[in-house]
Order: C-alpha cells, then sequence, then structure tokens
C-alpha cells in the first residue's frame, strides 16, 4: 500500500507504511523461525524483548508522525495565506464592483481614497510582490490616476468580469487544494490506525493504545482552521458569485468521488458482443463472396478499406487508452490530476470502452451492409447512393464531436478540442502536459490522416474503380501524401521549441532534433513508396535506422527513465509504481521489437492480397500498440520524478488585484530612514 496525495508530488511526505509493515513482517518470521505459530511466539517472547520491540516500532511511528505534521502544519500555513489573500481580493472587488456600478450608472467617481489600497495588477505578473517601500507611494498614486482616468473613459462590466472570473478560478482552486489536504490528513491518520492496530494483533497486546491517543490528539488530526476557513471562503463565494450556488459550482466546491454505473457496465458487455458479431459476419461475408479472389471486387476494396480503417484505428486507440487508465487507477497514478482535469467529470476506462464499443458496432454494421449491397446484383444500381455511407457515417462523427449541447461527456470532448487547438497553434501557446501527450498521440496516426485525405480523393473525383489510380496520378495528391503525415512531427518539434526557449532544457533541444531526424525518415520513406529506387531506398533505410535508435533510446531511458545503472533497482529507476520488476523488462523488450517493425515501411514486404492497405494498416496496429504501452510508463515516470516539469506552477493562480500595505510600507519607510 502506497499512500498518494495531490497527484503523488506528497508521496514522500506520507506516512511510511511499506517500512512499518516490514517491521512488523520481520516480527512475525523472527517469531516463526523459533517455532511453528509466529502469533504464538511472539506471545512467548521474555518481557525484555517484546518491550524492546514496541519501542523500536513506536520510535519510528513517532518519527514518522513528526514528519507528517511538520508538513501538514506547513500547508495549512500556506493555504491560510492563500485564503486570507482570497477573502482580501473578495472585499476589494465587492466594493470595486459597486464603484463600477456608480460610473455605470452615471452617479459618481470613485474616490481615489476608497481604492488607495487596491492596484491593478498586469496579467504577465506571476510573482505578484509588492513594489518597493521607497517607491510605493509614488506607484500608488500613479496607478491610482489611471485607474481614474480608465473609469472616466473605457472601464466597463465586461473588464470587470474578466477580473472577477479570474478571482473566481483562484477560488475553486483553492477549493481543490483545501479538499486535496483534508484528504492528506484522513490517509495519514488511516494509515497510522492500521499499523497500531496491525501490531496489537500480531503481539495481541494493547500497547500502542497510549499511541493512539497521541495520533488522535495530534494536530493533524485536531486541525480545525482549514475547515473554517473553507466554510467562510465558501460563503463568500455564494454570496458574491452566483454561478457556485448551481449545481455546476456546487460540484466544483465539493468534489464527490465519481461512482461507477452498473448500466456502463451492462452497455459494455451488450456493445462487445455485438461488435464481436458483427466482425465475424463481415468475415464469414468476405470468405463466402470470395471477394479478394475477384478482381473487380480487390479493386473496390481497396478503395473502401481506407475509408472504414480509419475507424479501425480510432477505436483501438480508444481501447488502448482504456486499458492505460484501467492500469494507472490500480497502480494509483492520479491521472485525472497530472492531466488537470475537473474532478468528476474525467472519464474511467468503463466509459471509454462503452463509447469505443458503440462505435465499433456503428461501423460494422454501415460497413456490412454496404458490402452486402454492393455485391447483391439486383440493387447495384444504386452504387452512387451506396458510396456516400462512410462520408455520411464521418460526418456523424464529427457532428457529435462538435455538438455543443451537454450530452454525449461534452465536458471531455471540449477539453480535447481544446487541446487539439493549442497543439495545431504551436508555438503559440505554453504547452501543458495534456497539449504533449495529445501531440505524441497524433504522431502514432499519421495513417488515419492518410486515410482522410483518401476522403478527400475518393469523394472528390467521380468512376469509383479508378479513383486510387486518379489520386495517384494528381499533383496535388501526391504532395499532400508528402506533407500530411510530416503534420503530427512538425507539431511536436514546435511544442519542443516553444518549451526549450521558456525553460531553457537542452533536453527539449533533443527532444524537438528528435522530431526533425523522424520528418526526414517519413519523407524518405514517402519517396520509397511513390518512387521506386535504390537511392530513396538507401535513405529511406540509413534514416529509418537512425530515426529508430533515437526514438528507442528516448522512449526507454528519458521518457521512462529506465535503464539506470546505479538505480536501487538493477536497470531501472529507484521509484516503482508498478510492485514487479517483470513488466518492465517486457517493455522495453516490446517497445525495441516495436520500433524496428517501423523498418517495414522501407523494405514493403509483399503481403497479398491488398498489399498496398494491408501492411501500413498493421504498422499502424503496432504503433497503436507501442503508444499504449508507452503512455503508461510515460505518465508513471511523470509521477513520481515530474521529469517534463509541467508541475512546476504555483497552487493558486495569480489573483487579478495586488495590494499594497500601508502599514508595511510606513514600516519600511521607518527603516528605510
Amino acid at each position: 500500500m502506497k499512500l498518494k496525495v495531490g497527484g503523488g508530488e506528497w508521496e514522500e511526505a506520507c506516512m511510511d507504511y511499506n517500512g512499518l509493515k516490514r517491521r512488523l513482517e520481520e516480527m512475525m518470521r523472527r517469531g516463526a523461525s523459533k517455532g511453528v505459530d509466529g502469533v504464538a511466539d511472539i506471545e512467548c517472547q521474555t518481557d525484555a524483548e517484546t518491550e524492546d520491540s514496541d519501542i523500536v516500532l513506536l520510535k519510528k511511528v513517532d518519527e514518522e508522525l513528526k514528519k507528517v505534521c511538520e508538513f501538514y502544519k506547513e500547508k495549512v500555513n500556506e493555504v491560510m495565506e492563500e485564503g486570507g489573500a482570497l477573502l482580501k481580493q473578495m472585499d476589494a472587488i465587492v466594493n470595486l464592483r459597486s464603484k463600477v456600478k456608480e460610473c455605470q450608472n452615471g452617479l459618481s467617481k470613485p474616490p481615489v481614497s476608497d481604492l488607495t489600497d487596491m492596484i491593478m495588477c498586469n496579467d504577465d505578473d506571476e510573482d505578484q510582490k509588492p513594489p518597493p517601500a521607497d517607491s510605493s507611494e509614488s506607484n500608488v498614486k500613479e496607478i491610482l490616476e489611471e485607474f481614474e482616468a480608465k473609469n472616466n473613459s473605457s472601464f466597463s462590466k465586461e473588464e470587470l468580469k474578466q477580473v472577477e472570473r479570474c478571482l473566481e478560478l483562484g477560488f475553486l482552486d483553492f477549493c481543490r487544494q483545501v479538499h486535496r489536504l483534508k484528504q492528506y490528513s484522513f490517509v495519514n491518520l488511516s494509515a497510522f490506525s492500521k499499523i497500531l492496530n496491525k501490531y496489537d494483533q500480531i503481539a495481541s497486546t494493547t500497547t500502542t493504545q497510549p499511541f493512539m491517543t497521541k495520533v488522535e490528539n495530534s494536530y493533524l488530526a485536531n486541525s480545525d482552521e482549514i475547515t473554517d476557513l473553507l466554510n467562510k471562503v465558501e460563503h463568500k463565494l455564494a454570496k458574491h458569485f452566483p454561478y457556485s450556488k448551481s449545481k455546476e459550482g456546487k460540484r466544483l466546491l465539493r468534489p464527490e468521488k465519481k461512482r461507477d454505473k452498473h448500466s456502463i457496465t451492462f452497455l459494455s458487455g451488450l456493445l462487445l458482443g455485438c461488435s464481436i458479431a458483427l466482425f465475424v459476419a463481415v468475415v464469414l461475408l468476405v470468405q463466402t463472396r470470395k471477394l479478394l479472389d475477384k478482381e473487380s471486387a480487390k479493386i473496390y476494396m481497396d478503395n473502401i478499406f481506407p475509408l472504414y480503417s480509419l475507424y479501425a484505428f480510432i477505436i483501438l486507440h480508444m481501447l488502448v487508452h482504456a486499458a492505460d487508465i484501467y492500469f494507472w487507477r490500480r497502480y494509483r497514478i492520479n491521472y485525472p490530476f497530472l492531466f488537470n482535469l475537473k474532478q468528476g467529470t474525467e472519464l474511467g476506462y468503463r466509459e471509454i470502452f462503452v463509447i469505443s464499443s458503440a462505435l465499433a458496432v456503428l461501423v460494422l454494421s454501415t460497413f456490412l451492409v454496404q458490402l452486402h449491397i454492393r455485391m447483391d446484383s439486383k440493387v447495384q444500381e444504386n452504387e452512387s447512393r451506396i458510396e456516400l455511407v462512410p462520408l455520411v457515417l464521418l460526418i456523424v462523427v464529427f457532428i457529435i464531436i462538435f455538438c455543443p449541447f451537454n450530452i454525449f461527456y461534452r465536458s471531455t470532448r471540449f477539453f480535447i478540442i481544446g487541446c487539439f487547438f493549442r497543439c495545431l497553434c504551436a508555438p503559440f501557446f505554453k504547452v501543458t502536459l495534456p497539449d504533449s501527450f495529445l501531440g505524441d498521440q497524433l504522431t502514432s496516426q499519421v495513417q488515419t490522416i492518410r486515410n482522410l485525405q483518401h476522403y478527400v480523393c475518393f469523394y472528390g473525383w467521380r468512376s469509383a474503380t479508378q479513383k486510387q489510380t486518379k489520386c495517384q496520378s494528381i499533383n496535388a495528391y501526391i504532395a499532400f501524401f508528402y506533407i500530411l503525415p510530416i503534420i503530427p512531427y512538425w507539431l511536436r518539434f514546435l511544442q519542443s521549441i516553444r518549451r526549450m526557449i521558456e525553460q531553457k532544457k537542452a533536453m527539449h533541444g533533443f527532444t524537438a532534433a528528435r522530431f526533425i531526424i523522424t520528418v526526414m525518415a517519413v519523407v524518405f520513406q514517402t519517396m520509397c513508396r511513390l518512387k521506386k529506387g535504390k537511392i530513396w531506398k538507401v535513405l529511406g533505410l540509413v534514416s529509418t535506422v537512425v530515426t529508430v535508435i533515437v526514438n528507442t533510446y528516448s522512449d526507454i531511458v528519458l521518457d521512462w527513465g529506465l535503464l539506470r545503472w546505479k538505480s536501487k533497482n538493477k536497470l531501472l529507476r529507484d521509484k516503482l509504481l508498478v510492485p514487479h520488476k517483470t513488466p518492465y523488462f517486457i517493455a522495453i523488450v516490446l517497445v525495441v521489437i516495436l520500433r524496428v517493425a517501423w523498418l517495414q515501411q522501407v523494405f514493403d514486404f509483399d503481403m497479398r492480397p491488398m498489399r498496398r492497405q494491408i501492411t501500413p494498416f498493421m504498422i499502424t496496429v503496432l504503433e497503436i500498440l507501442r503508444r499504449g504501452i508507452w503512455n503508461f510508463f510515460w505518465l508513471e515516470n511523470e509521477q513520481v520524478n515530474n521529469v517534463g516539469k509541467y508541475r512546476a506552477f504555483k497552487s493558486v493562480p495569480p489573483l487579478p488585484l495586488r495590494y499594497c500595505n500601508k502599514d508595511d510600507n510606513d514600516k519600511d519607510g521607518q527603516k528605510g530612514d
């Protein structure tokens, strides 16, 4: 059992439950070495031995209690200061709200004396430090004059709403921080209780009862400051911000643990069974009709296959992500915290499995119907209409994704859309962990992007049986065939450049260079496919080998933090969340094999039938599986080590107002004198 609070960042500050548990197991083993029943032998130990065991155990527990209480008190003090600052901000904004209302109504101007303690901050002011003592009064007067002039000209309710929204976000983040701190207290108190009770059960004594009383009377168990402050903050927020009274606002202030629904489990089984049955039906139809033996049918399948394989890649990626979430939860990797998801809105593996299964049923149903109608000679006069089925299906999927109504997991859809937009706009947005994560997922979906290009080609020109040949002869199609696969790697390159400039870390420069090398490999691979020649084959082979070596090293050593020679876990790393070491070595071997499989795109083995489609299809399937393995160990390493430095932020975001305490300034001025 590992105690994890605050996304894993407080793991070292939690009680060493596993260490104390090992001490108890050692006591039992020592007793078992003297007799058959370990418990009975502990009872038969001499008073001196028992007393010594008690002293050693309680001394360790006492040390852990002091450590936990000190950390908890430190965090409580930080929270109290932040809460006090928020309350001051609230009072100032309420006062400002009334003054702006008077100005808007033309009743009066805001007296400068009422705003003496309030200064509007710049958006890029993150430190929020007060001005130097020797210039504070002049700065206050200058800024207040600007504020008064602004009130007379352009200060509006819209600007006030922006300030209020900034403060409201600060309140919500503060409330989440307090709940996390309360969870820290509850988890550690439970751990102390379990350890002490476990010892009493083993030794059949009550020697730890006095110490349990000490735990119950400690600061960890009896501190009510943050609870009182939270109630006060929530009262103020409910009074002055109507949003907080709504159902959504209350849920954010008092988040509840998400519960699994039986309906989700039922739908998972139902949709999985339906998708398996439909897949078997498609296979049987292809075999009974011998679609891969007829030349006309092969041409048709060669054109229709990319239209539906696009969904196969998406469904597989969703299933792999569902598996990642399952194992993240199992090994206590706090993915909602790391991805900065709103508590209670994150999707679990069951929900993602239901969505992917539903999409599979929809796709397989339309594919089966289209094949059946296409091969039925009696209805072939409607062939042009049948061809529109994949396009209609794609339109339906896009409508669901961008649906503005609060259905189909709107918060998750919009969260992904926002991340995707920031990826496309790289490097103009600050790179967060979700943005980087989504960018990496896109690099594993190159063939999906090419299939979208095939949609444009297939529905842009007539004569269905010649569309593939016609596409290959169009210059625009060939140009995009080169450009589109590069886009995901180029976006990750731009994100890495942005992070390198901001953080001045050589690691991000290496990442950027790695993606440039990958771009070159993709270009040469594409040339090998479109222009058969030894030169392109050699260039493609060399660039691909270099890319495989560099990316494999990056996956295992940099992203996973493994293969550390001086680690206490040989060839792994010091901190491991998976209790067994075997999965790490299996993952290392698999990622090497799956990376090497990328060479297939250069050698282009003859895989009949439909070799042009099967080869990239299988390579993409293997790449998605590799990405799923990478996702788990990457996020695990990010939690225990924060290697990407994505969590280097303040606990409460910068507040919209800055205060200049007159008493402090006076004291500073006297010191200056």
